[in-house]
């Protein structure tokens, strides 16, 4: 958990992407995570235009700025799954989404499962390793888990 954490407030540092525009709407997004992020409210707050925002964003990165801002937040919520264990709701209040339904066919498209099905299969893979190879909370269990996160999980069962 420690060096997630490290690594993500590295990546927000640096930039994991190389330009200066993808920092600053990554520090934007991050600054604005409990709110409904749009274009327009990002524009605003990057003193640029909307189109020459969005195209710059896209020239640089190849992706849609929309769908980049949906992906940090689905990013996010998966953290907070991976680490707690709230109420879908507040998940939904805590990253600004403005629906349960929103959230899960946001999540659902981005992460490719619904959140408490990855949550569910999460659990399952914990349980199976603990009642058949004894681990509880060995390096090995928070490595296959960390293996099953990043293949976005329902795959691996």
């Amino acid at each position: 958990m420690v060096m997630d954490y490290a690594e993500r407030v590295a990546r927000l540092r640096y930039g994991a992407e190389s330009g200066s525009l993808v920092r600053e709407v990554t520090n934007c997004i991050f600054k604005h995570l409990s709110e409904p992020i749009t274009v327009e409210k990002m524009a605003r707050d990057l003193c640029r235009g909307k189109s020459r925002l969005s195209t710059d964003f896209k020239k640089e990165t190849g992706e849609n700025l929309g769908d980049y801002i949906m992906k940090r937040k689905v990013e996010e919520s998966k953290h907070i799954l991976a680490y707690t264990k709230p109420p879908a709701v507040y998940i939904v209040l805590y990253l600004g989404f403005s629906s349960q339904s929103h959230f899960s066919r946001v999540f659902k498209k981005y992460a490719g499962s619904l959140p408490m099905s990855t949550d569910r299969a999460r659990d399952a893979l914990k349980s199976f390793l603990s009642d058949h190879f004894g681990f509880s909370s060995t390096f090995f269990l928070r490595e296959c888990l960390q293996s099953f996160d990043k293949k976005g999980g329902v795959g691996l069962i």
